[in-house]
């Protein structure tokens, strides 16, 4: 007997880089799963398989499916698009009514209209926590200052009967009632074991076109939003301030080695370029490729302020650092630390030399990196095993 999930995925890639390596350890306990992916929004869609490396593991474990549409449309286009959802709709209410799937979903199915699904199929429907890393809360003190979260619309989780977390303060929070805890899919050594046997292939046939060996080790700049940011020390210019810094200092000490700057989603483009090439880096290169796969043999990884995709490299075993210009406010209400110390090795505001040092200290070390806290998700024991026999057979 063969066994279907569908997954709505958000708009976010972070929901994606969960549920990937969870739907891989799934399929490797039962070849017979089958897995589509859903994406409402087209540039969560268009961010998805422009990550080369997630894309390519998504396809592995099954099928991305655009289900909404681009850009602005006419009155006729609207009509369109709404007799398309409802027959995407009917079309999955029939799918569950005959208990030929169950869903997997990060918020979408809380709101009109997929929350009429809820109504009638709640035992087979499962809402996922998109972020599979143990948080911070530091975290929540830094979202405070950011005035514009302030304005997102708050999810009703109590539509969802079954929800899966990977924080146990969101048990908490949320309430014990029908709550199911696991481990971040992103440790399991089957996610490991892949981004080895693929990933690490592709790091090196991108450092080889570039005319580096990958053996010698590389640095890797993390990029995300470039622009206003509250929580810094000039709100306005500290983080374009930042990265001719960064990338000063990586390319002045790094004996020559290449500096791999991952941009995110949200990034501008047109600012890192017109920095990059104002500053006449000679050893900078910009790659698509997963953070997980870029720390594996990283001689560190930075980034100007904490991003998720930090704990990917904690958890191969990079050194993780965060470099940063925070205001004297965040660095008090944050108590002069990183917005998640879990997976930060050096917190450093606005001290070049004490950066300079780490730079240093990493190009010294000849330790190679060691994954932490592994995850065996194929044992008999495993959460993702009960998972398995509890809710999917």
């Amino acid at each position: 007997m063969s066994y279907n999930i569908d997954i709505f995925l958000n708009n976010k890639l972070i929901s994606c880089d969960t549920i990937v390596p969870f739907i891989m350890s799934l399929q490797k306990i039962d070849g017979s799963i089958k897995a589509n992916y859903y994406m409402i929004d087209y540039r969560g869609f268009s961010d998805i398989k422009n990550n080369q490396f997630l894309y390519y593991s998504l396809k592995k474990t099954g099928e991305l499916i655009l289900i909404g549409s681009t850009g602005n449309h006419s009155k006729l286009k609207k009509i369109y698009l709404k007799l398309k959802t409802l027959l995407f709709l009917l079309k999955l209410f029939l799918k569950l009514f005959l208990g030929k799937t169950k869903i997997f979903h990060f918020g979408a199915l809380s709101y009109k209209p997929y929350n009429i699904l809820t109504l009638f199929f709640s035992k087979i429907i499962f809402r996922f926590e998109a972020s599979s890393w143990i948080s911070h809360k530091n975290g929540k003190i830094f979202d405070n200052l950011l005035n514009q979260r302030n304005l997102v619309v708050q999810e009703n989780y109590y539509v969802n009967k079954y929800k899966v977390y990977f924080n146990s303060s969101f048990i908490k929070e949320k309430g014990k009632k029908n709550s199911i805890l696991m481990i971040s899919p992103r440790t399991y050594r089957t996610w490991y074991e892949h981004v080895i046997q693929f990933g690490v292939p592709k790091c090196k046939s991108f450092l080889k076109d570039i005319n580096y060996t990958y053996e010698k080790g590389y640095f890797v700049y993390i990029m995300g939003h470039i622009g206003h940011l509250e929580g810094m020390e000039d709100a306005n210019k500290s983080l374009e301030l930042l990265i001719p810094k960064t990338l000063k200092l990586l390319s002045t000490y790094s004996e020559g080695l290449p500096i791999l700057v991952k941009p995110h989603s949200v990034t501008n483009m047109d600012i890192l370029h017109k920095i990059i090439e104002k500053h006449n880096f000679n050893n900078v290169y910009i790659t698509y490729l997963h953070t997980a796969v870029l720390s594996v043999n990283a001689k560190l990884v930075v980034s100007n302020y904490f991003s998720n995709t930090q704990a990917d490299a904690y958890f191969f075993g990079a050194t993780t650092v965060e470099f940063t210009h925070y205001s004297k406010l965040a660095l008090k209400k944050l108590k002069g630390k990183s917005i998640n110390p879990n997976y930060i090795d050096y917190f450093i505001n606005n001290d070049e030399n004490k950066f300079k040092s780490i730079i240093q200290k990493s190009l010294s070390s000849k330790n190679k990196n060691k994954v932490r806290n592994i995850y065996e998700d194929f044992e008999q024991s495993s959460k993702v095993r009960s998972f398995y026999k509890n809710y999917i057979i």
